[in-house]
């Protein structure tokens, strides 16, 4: 059994009859209790509290919640049009449902999916359930008929997906019902909630009917028959208004507010006397109410309709608990549901459609471009521009679509923001063997970040994960194996992105991206400050081995290769770090590890050494490959190391790297004794490195020429906790496997 239930989008009842409980009847436990037993029911009238009253619920049919469809999405349907409404389904409990394909072309072959989220655990996808009954009136609400065919699917899914807060239901006013709890509650006096609504009453024509033939004075809410008097004041607003504004204002009052508004002039006390007033009412508040309509073709000239109208409202109001109209009560509850989401659904369907890819509909954007991975001049440049005005971004998920080759290498990338479809690259028509893959993003469409999996070789693309919600969630498109490298795309301070730069080599394979963002407009005061600390600087591009990366504070660190207080550590670049629009950051091309031998006190004392692994080339001169940490028996880790090595693939065992090819500072921890300053030669490209520590030992390792060192020293209060480093691969025509990219990683004392 899962920890709660999941109800009715529309409705929030239960999907199954059998959560609902009925206890005693109200009048029978009252009369039937005697002096001896009623010490003992005290508990047992508090548990009943959550019962429902037996004489109340044998009256209800309640077969109808059994019955339900599930309004979803299927990423796979080729066109922009791919929310469905799957056939009859059936809640197995822990928040998954069974739904049969039904007659809708979108339905998917899948059968079980997930209520309200998207399980990626269990690989489902969300569905929002809905009780026939409940679908028939929101239908009604939103298309003023029982045709489902008029209704537009996509833009409900979208509506209702913006309006998840919770696993269990919609982020709207269900009526106040105390019902759908962690369990649902059978709470006595709520018995109207669990009423079909469908229910056309006959008992409730035949009162309508008497109604029309009575006729009593009009009083107001809070006033005595004798008040019903206009109160007119000369300086009196509705004097001076028109007959037509007046009606216009009347109408959108609700019922019980009428009488009060009769006494503001004689003007208003004569407008609510005409039947043609209340037959609009009718129409206007009372639409739910069905039996009504012979009413109202029926209806004299004498007013009669006012009569009817007062006593549906109170008929149909809780607590009317023991009433025969307890179906009517909850149909009006249901259909006040509705209106909150048809106020979302209208607005989305009169959006007006801006055209694809025309910059010059792009308003309140200062769109640029940020230089991203493996920008070879060869390559093909192709624009994916989804966002072109800032209002977009109000509401609404992203629907991402990513096509392919047979290779699984990246050719085509789209993007659906409100049903407008853009895409770059080949479509998966004009590639053999190729797949076409789909993601819903989220219900927020502002993607925060941008993550790249790209493979060893450098062939190009194989995976994408979309960043969204605050960094909260992510979806994910291809291939995303922990082998691959990541590359991470992220706008800067102040900035969303708006869209992407396509490299593309000549056989049409997507190898690198470039990020387009740009300011947002009216940013948040607290976005725009400048930071009492120096920007921390981190690389974009990852190696596989620091593990799955997170998205935090506008910045991308690997989650498991980082100490739990990342956040007061930074990373300074050693190396050159000035680029031009000709030349990009090593740190942009080279996948970047970590290696940490300091990242808190205990750590710092079992501390035993740091290697450096510079093997001999070709050249007979000593090439850094790798760094190794060494640690005390006893330490979680006995040894890190970071690097390539020509023994084989990474991951190779530690005693492959020969002993004459290791430089070692051997270092004591437990005495105090740390990692104080760190040096390279020559800046750019270095060839070097000298490691020193706090009680002056210093080793150096690779090719090195004169005393040209670039030098880094912790400062007060800081200690360098280790390095991030990134190698040349083992293919570089000069520089296998040398190291290339150098930052120091300081956190606080």
């Amino acid at each position: 059994m899962s920890n709660y239930q999941c109800y009715c989008a529309i409705c929030s009842c239960p999907l199954a009859s059998s959560s609902v409980t009925a206890g005693r009847s109200s009048v029978s436990s009252s009369g039937s209790q005697t002096d001896s037993t009623s010490d003992n029911n005290t508990d047992s009238d508090v548990d009943e509290a959550n019962d429902y009253d037996h004489s109340v619920v044998k009256e209800i049919e309640l077969n109808w919640l059994n019955k339900f469809t599930c309004l979803g999405f299927n990423e796979d349907v080729a066109d922009v049009g791919a929310a469905f409404i799957s056939g009859p389904s059936k809640y197995l409990d822990d928040e998954i449902v069974l739904a049969t394909r039904g007659v809708d072309p979108n339905a998917p072959e899948d059968s079980e999916f997930s209520c309200y989220r998207d399980d990626s655990f269990h690989g489902l996808d969300r569905v929002f359930p809905i009780h026939d009954a409940c679908f028939s009136i929101l239908n009604r609400v939103l298309t003023g008929s029982t045709d489902s065919a008029l209704l537009s699917k996509d833009i409900l899914y979208e509506v209702m997906e913006c309006l998840v807060s919770s696993n269990s239901a919609l982020d709207i006013d269900y009526g106040g019902i105390v019902g759908p709890d962690q369990f649902w509650v059978s709470e006595r006096g709520e018995e109207y909630v669990v009423a079909n609504p469908m229910d056309r009453n006959a008992m409730l024509e035949e009162a309508i009917q008497r109604q029309l033939t009575r006729s009593g004075a009009l009083v107001p809410h809070n006033h005595s028959p004798s008040d019903h008097r206009p109160v007119v004041t000369t300086k009196s607003l509705f004097l001076q208004l028109p007959p037509e504004l007046l009606i216009r204002i009347g109408l959108y009052l609700p019922t019980n507010s009428i009488a009060s508004f009769a006494l503001l002039s004689r003007s208003c006390a004569e407008i609510v006397r005409t039947n043609s007033f209340w037959r609009k009412h009718l129409l206007w508040q009372m639409n739910w109410a069905w039996e009504a309509d012979n009413a109202v073709k029926m209806a004299l000239e004498d007013g009669t309709l006012r009569e009817a109208c007062i006593w549906l409202d109170h008929i149909s109001s809780p607590p009317n608990n023991a009433s025969e109209f307890l179906g009517v009560i909850n149909r009006r509850r249901i259909w006040n549901t509705c209106e909150q989401i048809a106020g979302r659904y209208f607005a989305l369907l009169d959006q007006t459609q801006i055209p694809p890819q025309n910059q010059s509909h792009m308003k309140g954007l200062d769109a640029k471009e940020m230089t991203m991975a493996y920008a070879q001049p060869e390559h093909q440049f192709n624009k994916l521009i989804w966002v072109q005005c800032w209002d977009e971004l109000s509401g609404g998920p992203t629907t991402a679509e990513a096509v392919w080759d047979s290779d699984g290498i990246l050719v085509g990338l789209g993007m659906i923001l409100h049903r407008r479809r853009v895409f770059a690259g080949k479509t998966d028509d004009q590639v053999m063997g190729s797949d076409r893959e789909r993601c819903r993003i989220s219900a927020r469409p502002s993607i925060e970040g941008l993550i790249a999996h790209i493979d060893q070789a450098g062939a190009g693309v194989r995976g994408l994960t979309f960043m969204s919600c605050g960094y909260y969630s992510s979806t994910e498109l291809g291939n995303v194996d922990p082998s691959l490298h990541h590359f991470a795309l992220l706008p800067e301070s102040g900035c969303r992105i708006v869209g992407l730069m396509l490299l593309t080599n000549t056989g049409g394979k997507i190898t690198g991206l470039r990020l387009i963002e740009s300011p947002k407009v009216e940013d948040d005061e607290i976005m725009s400050r400048e930071s009492e600390e120096p920007p921390s600087h981190r690389p974009r591009f990852w190696s596989c081995r620091v593990g799955r990366l997170e998205i935090s504070d506008s910045e991308v660190a690997p989650r498991r290769a980082v100490p739990k207080d990342i956040e007061s550590m930074r990373l300074i670049p050693l190396t050159d770090s000035s680029n031009s629009d000709e030349r990009q950051l090593v740190t942009d091309l080279l996948p970047h590890e970590i290696l940490l031998w300091n990242q808190d006190q205990a750590e710092g004392a079992a501390l035993r050494g740091v290697s450096i692994y510079a093997p001999k080339a070709e050249s007979n001169e000593r090439v850094i490959r790798g760094l190794r940490a060494n640690f005390a028996r006893g330490h979680s880790t006995r040894k890190r190391l970071v690097g390539d090595f020509e023994f084989g693939q990474w991951g190779a065992p530690l005693d492959l790297w020969p002993q004459e090819d290791l430089v070692t500072l051997k270092i004591d921890g437990s005495e105090g004794e740390s990692v104080s300053e760190i040096a390279i030669s020559p800046a750019t490209n270095p060839t070097a490195l000298k490691i020193t520590t706090n009680l002056g030992k210093i080793v150096t390792a690779g090719n090195y020429l004169g005393d040209n060192w670039t030098v880094f020293n912790v400062t007060t209060g800081q200690v360098l906790a280790g390095l991030c480093l990134a190698f040349e691969p083992m293919s570089h025509p000069v520089r296998q496997g040398a190291m290339a990219s150098l930052l120091a990683i300081v956190r606080s004392a």
